[in-house]
């Protein structure tokens, strides 16, 4: 099975994570995404929930996505938890699937930051999320010449959903409305964990 592996804090989870979830299952041979909630981002300092918290907002927030699901598959390794040793260690322990990397436009833009990146992209199939509509158009002029090798990323394309996770936390604090930005499952639960 093809595996999309995105990655993230995910603090807390939102519609945009699964619009992208979706994208890609809709629109690459990805059959199924796992949501890899992140103990710690090593770029950056941490300020999020604790993993427990933030894993089972994501559970609770997939429930009937039969297609995407949580995992705290980092939990089980050494830090610094970088990408290339999480999808390395994710090969050996499920040698029986493929995995693809799931990342924003903006995580590609500084790809060559990562650990090993070089190597990420010589074994791993990316997949790239736009972030805006110009990239997403000039994306989409290339994305089948993209996926005719490894060596490039494949570029999804579609609709925009400009919501980010600070967002979330910011209104939550101001007790401001969440509709439309966090499944409704989770919405009358987050004000517990993020005020």
């Amino acid at each position: 099975m093809n595996i999309g592996i995105f990655g993230g804090s995910f603090n807390p989870i939102h519609n945009g994570h699964l619009h992208i979830a979706r994208a890609a299952l809709q629109q690459t041979d990805v059959e199924e995404v796992w949501i890899l909630v992140s103990p710690q981002n090593p770029l950056k300092a941490n300020t999020a929930q604790p993993l427990a918290i933030r894993y089972q907002l994501a559970r609770i927030a997939l429930h009937g996505e039969p297609h995407i699901k949580a995992s705290h598959f980092e939990t089980a390794l050494t830090p610094p938890y970088y990408t290339w040793n999480t999808l390395q260690a994710l090969q050996s322990t499920y040698p029986q699937h493929h995995f693809s990397l799931i990342i924003g436009e903006d995580n590609w833009d500084s790809f060559e930051k990562w650990h090993r990146h070089e190597d990420i992209i010589s074994h791993y199939t990316i997949i790239v999320y736009p972030r805006s509509a110009a990239s997403a158009a000039a994306a989409h002029t290339t994305t089948a010449e993209n996926t005719a090798t490894r060596r490039h990323p494949i570029f999804l394309t579609g609709q925009f959903m400009h919501i980010s996770s600070t967002d979330v936390r910011q209104r939550l604090h101001n007790h401001e409305d969440t509709k439309n930005l966090v499944p409704d499952i989770i919405q009358p639960i987050l004000p517990l964990f993020y005020d």
